[in-house]
This record gives C-alpha cells, structure tokens and sequence, in this order.
C-alpha cells in the first residue's frame, strides 16, 4: 500500500442501511456486527431500493461517541441525490465537505479492507501532520477487489 493521498471533496448524501458498533465489538467473533451487516445489505436487497445516482458502493463511518474507542454508526449504501423520502429502513446521511486521507488498497475482500483499516490506526498513531474528525469517514469500492478508505483529517496546530 503506498502512502495516502491528501483531497478535499465537496459534501454529498448516502442512503444506506445502518448498524451500530464499537471497534472492542468487531475485534471479537461473536459480538462483530459489521460482517453480518454486509451480508444483510445484499441477502434482502438493500443495494437494490436505495435511488443512487451512481453505483459506488460507500460504507460510512458517521455518528462518532467520540474518537476509535467509542460507538459509531456504519450506512452501508450509495450516494443519492436527496435524503427525503428513502425507503423504509434506508437512512440518510450528509457528508459535509472537508480533507481526506485516502488510502488505496487492492486484494481480496474482505482481508484487504481489515489490513488497510490497521494501516490507517498505525499511520494516525505515527503521523504529526494530521489528526482524525471523527465527523465522517467512509470505504468506496471502486470494483470488487479495490478499496479507498477516505478518513476525514485537519492539520494538527
């Protein structure tokens, strides 16, 4: 994996199905929700009610407790043009416009997306430029053997 990459990228809206979960939850095999959850977004056909205005698979990373210790929630879905009137169980969520890091990673689903997650825990800890939000970060899956872990960073003061 090469270093990532600095963007600001304009705000946009995901419609999505969402689950909650803490990072203590998902290093374990039997509280782990964020598997179980991907597989419910195709098996009942989530991917296939939300109106998209691209077929971009996004998982967001939003509602943050307070930084990686705390609770978050995952939208699983797709960028639409409007969060009003999505289906039911479908929420919406905004993405304001800010700064990035993206970390690029290509491999088989889903070990390259869990080993470029640990990619992006070990560069926060090392690097002194940026910090992370916490507002909202998310995992575009350009095709089914790419991932881009956009993760929503300021400069450090």
């Amino acid at each position: 994996m090469n270093d990532p990459k600095h963007v600001n990228l304009p705000a946009f809206e995901v419609g999505g199905l969402p689950v909650r979960t803490t990072n203590a939850e998902e290093s374990g095999p039997t509280s782990a929700k964020i598997g179980a959850h991907w597989q419910r977004f195709f098996a009942e056909s989530h991917h296939e009610r939300i109106p998209k205005t691209a077929d971009k698979l996004l998982g967001v990373y939003t509602d943050y407790e307070s930084n990686h210790m705390g609770a978050f929630s995952l939208i699983t879905g797709f960028e639409v043009s409007s969060v009003e009137d999505l289906p039911d169980g479908i929420v919406g969520v905004q993405i304001p416009e800010q700064d990035y890091l993206v970390f690029h990673a290509e491999g088989e689903m889903p070990t390259i997306v869990i080993e470029t997650w640990g990619a992006v825990m070990a560069h926060f800890v090392a690097n002194e430029e940026y910090e992370r939000t916490f507002t909202a970060d998310f995992e575009l899956y350009p095709n089914e053997n790419e991932v881009d872990i956009h993760i929503a960073v300021r400069r450090k003061n």
